[in-house]
């Protein structure tokens, strides 16, 4: 059945270990769909008088424990996998979607600076918090407050510049 190879290819891809080059192909062109996406929303935006504003992303790979996840930043987890890629030789699926996301988020950040976008960075307001992940990027309804207040301030700091 259809959901059945879906459930299969699901579960070994998310069971497999990825070497480097398995890592690389992963990565691929994914950073190029995901600004052309958010290039397109943007347009979209515009056309119907609305301020774009980009935000980063919290992740985990849920190669820390719960219990041990607050204080640890998404650099220092990013620096984790790194290091075990470069030790082990291979990561994940977990791992390896987090360390893909870690180049998506760099690659908005370059995007946005060089197009000018308003830049929530979600990331820092939560790194000390990222115990509020209740998922690989679902927020606590705390961790909703503080990404919420962060887009807040963003948003009053635009407003209080046009005036």
């Amino acid at each position: 059945s259809i959901l059945g190879s879906l459930i299969e290819n699901v579960t070994t891809t998310s069971l497999r270990e990825l070497d480097a080059a398995q890592l690389d192909d992963f990565m691929a062109n994914k950073a190029d769909v995901f600004i052309g996406n958010l290039s397109r929303m943007r347009i979209e935006a515009q056309r119907n008088g609305a301020i774009f504003i980009a935000v980063t992303q919290q992740v985990k790979s849920y190669s820390i424990a719960p219990e041990d996840i607050r204080g640890i930043t998404y650099a220092e987890e990013r620096r984790m996998l790194e290091e075990k890629l470069q030790r082990d030789g291979t990561l994940n699926y977990r791992e390896a979607v987090m360390l893909t996301h870690t180049r998506l988020m760099d690659a908005l950040r370059k995007w946005a600076t060089e197009e000018n976008v308003p830049l929530v960075d979600g990331i820092r307001a939560l790194d000390q918090r990222r115990d509020t992940l209740v998922s690989r990027v679902h927020l606590s309804p705390e961790g909703n407050r503080i990404l919420a207040h962060a887009i807040a301030e963003q948003i009053l700091a635009m407003k209080c510049s046009e005036n």
